[in-house]
């Protein structure tokens, strides 16, 4: 009853509500203005009144337009269905009313071009009987004649409603129009040019009282601004439609600013030509007045006059030249006065220049220059007083230079005499090139070839007197660059042949080559090979450069070196045995048997091999008593070598004597090797003893020692004592592994402990020989085995929990409950198992209780059952512990009708005693549901 009242007081309070609402609406309708649409037959909406249209509202939106927010006002109409031919239709109409602000961009109305721009999108949907939207459809167009018109055509129209169209989210965007952003850009462009204007006519009001002391600067604002001025007329705003009376107009702002520069550009001229005049006693200054004067009025006569006096007084007579020119230009009257001062310059600089040491002949350009002044006509017989002092210093440059040519000759002779002969060649050089550069100047009194060739014969004379005194190396510079002074002087046109000592040339590198032959030998004399070899490359490189007729001296030569080489290593060798330096002696030998072996021309004395021989022998047998037996053992082997290659005439005797020798040195290498055994056993370190052991056998075979009886019998003995250690150490070992075992199997960790009897077990089998019997450690595998089997069948029980098989990991424990029972591991292992009952009351997962519970359940036993359910209630109230119970319900409201245990749902629920636990609501609702 209190529900009905609520209900009824809620829908009076919704009635009451729309009827104001719909007042509402017909008041905002009737203030309106009246539609003049019509219907499709044309009566108007007035005279149809059963036809009211479905939407007539008025409504507005916002619309961004350069960072300015504009509000559209705008009216909403939705005709009444119209009919023609059958078919049904409606008019969709928006018409913008107006837009607030009046869009003004910077001064100029856009409103009818932003109108033309708007582009309105609509939704229109459609709802059938129920009120529900059978049909929608967007619509979208610009604006034409403030409104957009679209048609909805109906596919079918059976409707008892009279508007069954509604119109929602209208928006309004601003297409980017072409033409708008040009007036946009123009309007942009309009007003950047008009402050350009402000600015331009407010920097010329502050030059129109010039500041004198910033002249330079102000001449250049007032030349920027004539071209600033002429880019400003190019433009044309006429497309704004500027109004015609406006004080701000372009085109009159502009001739303003024309006239401003006008008037400042005729005035300042005068101001600074004034000011330069009054500071003609500082002609720096008073310069920056008379040019800022010409840069205004190029044409201004006094300004170009007084800067010409001040460039003529600077010593600048480029610039005086120029200004001469500018002045003529002018036609001023007193330029004669200031041509004949130029020319008078030219004269007395030419005459200081004909007099300088070195740049004398720059005073005929000075005349060349000068001749630029005859064009006024103001000076008289201008080009014969130019050409007759030209003429003078021609002769007197002339003299000069020859007597510069010919003492660089002179000094290159000096510097040739006193064997500075690079020093003359540069001379030389310099003394060609500047004939060359001036012969028009300089006559050929003196040769330059003749000079040439005094310095190439003096050259070679040193270089001769260089090979008389055994400087070769020197000679052979000396004579190289005297080689090469013929390529040098290729391009002046000189060879060898020009010189009266042409031939001395070749016999001087003859010479040297018999000198490099001579030197080789004497060195070799002296032991110094290296070098002798070394002036023999002297010699060699010297025949094929220079293209000698060396024949075959020098073979003769390099075979004396060799032949000498041989003989005086051989001799050092038999010192050095003689001295007992074996190892020198050794190192000499084999030299000398190198150079035998590389020259066929020289025979290798018997004192070699014989030398060679002895030198191993006593080397071997110095390392023997060192101890050194694989040094002692290769010197042997060398030995044996050499009697190969040079089988001498008592080769058998000496090859059993190296023989014998061998075998002694393996004796003793054998003997120190079983020391070592013998103390590798004592340290039960059998692994080395092993080692060492088969390092024998190897020597036994290097030194042929198997037939040596003695070593045969410590053999055997040495492999006894190995093989007792080692049943020693492996009954050590298993006595180890059996006591770790019974530890392990004390600890309960029966898997690693049947391990270590196994291993234990397989050791024994690898080593019969030691006769160890394994009694034990089968009887303790035996007592081990049945645990082994129990802990896995435990593993396997925690697998059958993880992957949540909990019915068939309480079928397995079971069968571990009879395997513990039936080994009496709790007797003979202290293995104590717990009941299945213990086993799930401990878990603490959910599924596994109450697999248990069906368990117990099947099996009657009530007491159990109830008790792990009190422990499923208290252990799990989760959202999880709700199915345990709602599955726990049914199952065993199943088995209770199956079995009969109850008569009614009640009873069998109530029998579980979980009344005072929440989630027995879920296990009685489940239970009931199977009853």
């Amino acid at each position: 009853m209190k529900k009905l009242l609520l209900y009824s007081w809620i829908l009076c309070f919704l009635a009451v509500n729309l009827q104001l609402l719909a007042q509402t609406n017909n008041k905002s309708l009737k203030n309106r203005r009246p539609t003049t649409r019509t219907d499709i037959d044309g009566a108007s909406q007035a005279d149809r009144p059963n036809k009211r249209a479905c939407l007539e509202q008025s409504s507005s939106s916002t619309l961004r337009f350069q960072n300015q927010v504009y509000t559209l006002t705008y009216l909403k109409h939705i005709s009444p269905r119209i009919e023609q031919n059958g078919h049904y239709y409606s008019d969709v109409i928006i018409e913008l009313e107006r837009i607030s602000p009046t869009i003004d961009y910077k001064g100029f109305d856009l409103s009818d071009l932003f109108r033309e721009n708007i582009e309105i999108t609509a939704r229109l949907q459609r709802m059938n009987e129920q009120g529900e939207v059978a049909h929608t459809k967007t619509f979208s167009g610009l604006l034409s004649e403030n409104e957009v018109v679209w048609r909805y055509d109906y596919p079918d129209f059976n409707s008892s409603k009279n508007c069954p169209l509604k119109l929602q989210e209208v928006s309004f965007s601003l297409k980017n129009s072409s033409n708008l952003q040009k007036r946009i850009q123009l309007v942009d462009e309009y007003d950047r040019q008009m402050e350009k204007l402000t600015t331009y006519s407010n920097e010329l009001q502050s030059l129109s009282e010039p500041d004198l002391q910033r002249m330079s600067q102000q001449v250049d604002e007032i030349n920027n601004l004539s071209y600033k001025i002429k880019a400003l007329e190019r433009y044309d705003f006429s497309p704004l439609n500027l109004p015609p009376n406006s004080s701000e107009d372009f085109a009159y702002q502009l001739s303003i600013l024309q006239t401003q520069y006008n008037d400042l550009q005729a005035s300042l001229p005068t101001i600074y030509y004034d000011a330069g005049i009054q500071k003609l006693r500082y002609p720096a200054e008073a310069k920056k007045y008379f040019e800022a004067t010409l840069r205004l009025n190029p044409q201004h006569i006094g300004a170009r006059n007084e800067m010409a006096n001040i460039h003529f007084a600077a010593n600048e007579i480029g610039a005086f030249l120029q200004d001469i020119e500018e002045l003529e230009k002018l036609r001023y009257d007193g330029n004669d006065r200031l041509v004949n001062k130029a020319f008078n310059w030219f004269l007395d600089a030419a005459s200081h220049q004909s007099n300088h040491p070195t740049e004398y002949e720059a005073a005929l350009a000075i005349y060349e220059d000068a001749k630029v002044l005859c064009k006024y006509g103001y000076v008289r017989d201008c080009y014969a007083q130019l050409e007759d002092r030209k003429m003078h210093t021609v002769e007197k440059v002339s003299m000069k230079k020859t007597q510069l040519y010919e003492t660089m000759l002179y000094d290159a002779m000096q510097a040739a005499n006193y064997n500075r002969f690079g020093d003359a060649q540069n001379l030389l050089k310099q003394a060609a090139l500047y004939q060359q550069n001036n012969d028009s100047w300089v006559p050929l009194t003196v040769s330059t070839h003749q000079t040439l060739s005094h310095v190439y014969c003096t050259m070679i004379n040193d270089a001769t007197q260089q090979i008389q005194k055994g400087a070769l190396t020197e000679a052979r510079q000396s004579l190289d660059q005297v080689n090469v002074l013929e390529s040098d002087w290729s391009y002046w046109s000189w060879t060898r042949n020009n010189a009266t000592c042409s031939g001395q040339l070749e016999q001087a590198y003859s010479n040297l080559y018999q000198s490099y032959l001579k030197k080789s030998t004497q060195l070799s004399y002296s032991s110094n090979f290296n070098a002798a070899r070394q002036s023999l490359a002297e010699a060699q490189d010297l025949c094929r450069k220079q293209q000698l007729n060396c024949g075959n001296d020098l073979e003769i030569a390099r075979f004396k070196i060799q032949e000498e080489e041989y003989k005086q290593t051989i001799e050092k060798g038999q010192q050095q045995f003689r001295n007992r330096q074996y190892s020198e002696a050794v190192r000499y030998f084999e030299t000398a048997e190198s150079i035998c072996s590389q020259d066929d021309r020289i025979t290798c004395a018997n004192s070699l091999a014989g030398g060679l021989y002895d030198s191993y022998f006593a080397l071997a047998q110095q390392k023997a008593s060192n101890k050194d037996y694989e040094k002692a053992t290769e010197y042997f082997r060398k030995l044996q070598q050499n009697i190969d290659r040079y089988q001498p005439s008592n080769y058998a005797t000496l090859q059993r004597q190296i023989m014998e020798a061998m075998q002694g040195v393996g004796e003793a290498y054998i003997s120190d090797k079983m020391i070592a055994v013998e103390q590798a056993i004592r340290k039960n370190e059998l692994w080395e003893a092993n080692n060492i052991r088969d390092e024998i056998d190897d020597l036994v075979t290097t030194y042929h020692l198997q037939s040596n009886r003695t070593i045969g019998d410590k053999m055997e003995q040495i492999n006894g004592q190995i093989q007792s250690q080692h049943c020693i150490n492996t009954k050590r070992d298993i006595s180890d592994r059996y006591l770790k075992a019974k530890e392990l199997a004390d600890n309960q960790q029966f898997t690693i402990a049947n391990a270590t009897v196994g291993t234990a077990l397989q050791l024994i089998n690898e080593n019969p020989d030691c006769q160890i019997t394994t009694t034990k450690l089968i009887t303790l595998q035996n007592q081990i085995l049945p645990a082994v089997e129990y802990q896995e069948m435990l593993e396997h029980v925690n697998v059958l929990v993880k992957n949540y098989k909990y019915k068939e990991a309480i079928e397995e424990y079971l069968k571990i409950s009879e395997h513990a029972e039936k080994h009496q591991l709790a007797a003979n292992l202290k293995i104590q198992h717990p009941s299945l009952y213990t086993f799930l009351q401990q878990s603490d997962i959910g599924w596994l209780q109450v697999a248990g519970v069906q368990h117990f359940h099947q099996q009657e036993d009530w007491v159990k059952t109830r008790s792990l359910l009190r422990i499923l209630a208290t252990n799990h109230s989760s959202k999880s512990a709700k199915k345990y119970f709602t599955t726990l319900g049914t199952e065993l409201a199943r088995a209770d009708r199956i079995n009969k245990t109850f008569d009614t749902k009640e009873s069998g629920a109530e029998h579980y005693q979980l009344n005072e636990f929440k989630v027995y609501k879920k296990f009685r609702k489940a239970y009931w549901k199977v009853w």
